[in-house]
C-alpha cells in the first residue's frame, strides 16, 4: 500500500493479509522477496456525504523485472459506509464491484 498524505496510522493485518507500506526505499527489496510480484493497493479518499462515508479500493497486480516495473488493474470496489446511530458506528451499507 502506498501511504497517503491524509494517512497517519496504518493496521498490520487486514482480514489476515499484512499490509505493507511500499516506499521507494523498500520496494526493490519487497519485490525480490515476494518473487518479482505483489499487490499494490490504492484507497482513495474517503468522500463524505450526510451520514455516509464512502471508499474507493483499487488493487493493481505488479510485476517488477530488471528494473522495469508494470502494474496492471482489472477491477476494484467503491464501499458505502453509513452511521448507525443505535450503536454509534459506520455500518457497511452497499458494495460496489467493478472490473473484469
Amino acid at each position: 500500500m502506498k501511504k497517503q498524505d491524509f494517512i497517519d496510522t496504518i493496521p498490520e493485518k487486514v482480514n489476515g493479509y499484512p499490509i505493507i507500506l511500499l516506499t521507494s526505499e523498500n520496494y526493490k527489496r519487497l519485490y525480490k522477496e515476494h518473487k518479482g510480484r505483489l499487490t499494490h493497493t490504492i484507497m482513495s479518499p474517503v468522500k463524505v456525504s450526510d451520514s455516509t462515508l464512502e471508499v474507493t479500493i483499487v488493487p493493481y497486480s505488479g510485476n517488477l523485472k530488471r528494473n522495469h516495473l508494470k502494474l496492471g488493474v482489472s477491477g476494484g470496489s467503491t464501499i458505502t459506509f453509513q452511521f448507525d446511530c443505535v450503536q454509534h458506528k459506520f455500518i457497511v451499507s452497499k458494495v460496489n464491484s467493478w472490473g473484469i
